[in-house]
């Protein structure tokens, strides 16, 4: 399914996009300054992204191929939280 597909039926259910982004600037700020503020990263060569929404406290983790948002779609997704920030500067 195309990601966009995905997002519009997800947010039509209750679910809201998750920012868990708090990286160095690259191609996720880029789409969160078109509104995708769910990114939380990318890959570089052929990308792969992790998006994140939350709906009454549910994680849902979606994970996308492609390289222009038009052309993304969705490979997998998990009920996964995101680990907070702090956790994953602790077990670097």
């Amino acid at each position: 399914m195309s990601f966009l597909k995905a997002r519009k039926a997800l947010i039509k259910d209750g679910w809201k996009p998750n920012p868990t982004y708090s990286g160095e600037p690259g191609v996720e700020k880029i789409y969160m300054r078109k509104g995708f503020i769910e990114f939380e990263s990318c890959t570089m060569g052929i990308q792969y992204c992790d998006l994140n929404y939350k709906k009454n406290e549910i994680c849902l983790g979606v994970a996308t191929v492609g390289e222009e948002v038009k052309d993304m779609k969705i490979y997998s997704w998990n009920f996964e939280c995101p680990e907070p920030e702090e956790e994953h500067q602790d077990s670097e």
